[in-house]
């Protein structure tokens, strides 16, 4: 298999990964847990794995190449974007949530089509305008419009968005010198504390414990 093939199995992992969250999350809004404590807890598991994980691995305990401006800025857009991204869930139904969360290659794709002046190529073209078709379909916007859908839920769904398409782009610029693992393991570790506060933002743990 070559490198775009795994490419796009991981996107295809990740996005269902993403939305078994969601689902889980839901769940969990049933028995009295708020968004803030699942956002919080999920990174917060994460990182403690990632650790693990790495400690584990003598050849994952390289001295990290990423400054402290990279390890700083993926921390808190990913805090941001899982807070938002549970929030949109919260205030939403689970598929127009993370359907609109999914908007986010577009963003990426107008970034770079700023910053180099270059348009897509045709079939990153026919792919942003098939997720378009996508979250106007799923999200009824066609047959509903926006009446019957949460104004703060959808400012907090493109919110989620817009910070994953931050943490996007971030973490392809830190691969340049890191790895993946490298990056994903300094993204949680430094968003930890972040989270830890949102965590207790959210109220008593009690009921996420």
């Amino acid at each position: 298999m070559n490198r775009e093939s795994l490419g796009l199995a991981a996107i295809l992992v990740s996005a269902l990964l993403w939305a078994a969250s969601a689902n889980v999350a839901e769940s969990l809004y049933a028995g009295g847990v708020g968004s803030l404590q699942i956002a919080g807890a999920e990174s917060i598991i994460a990182a403690i794995c990632l650790l693990a994980w790495r400690s584990g691995h003598s050849a994952s305990r390289e001295r990290t190449t990423l400054s402290i401006q990279q390890r700083i800025g993926l921390g808190t857009s990913m805090t941001l974007m899982v807070t938002t991204y549970y929030g949109a869930i919260e205030l939403l139904e689970v598929g127009s949530a993370v359907v609109l969360h999914y908007s986010a290659p577009v963003l990426v794709v107008l970034w770079t089509l700023l910053c180099t002046r270059r348009l897509p190529r045709f079939k990153v073209g026919v792919s942003l305008v098939m997720a378009t078709v996508g979250i106007f379909l799923v999200t009824e916007l066609v047959v509903n419009g926006f009446g019957t859908l949460s104004p703060a839920g959808i400012v907090t769904a493109l919110a989620s968005a817009f910070f994953l398409a931050a943490y996007t782009l971030l973490s392809d610029a830190a691969m340049r010198t890191a790895s993946p693992f490298e990056v994903t393991t300094q993204t949680f570790l430094w968003a930890s504390p972040l989270c830890v506060v949102v965590f207790l933002a959210g109220g008593s743990p009690t009921a996420f414990l």
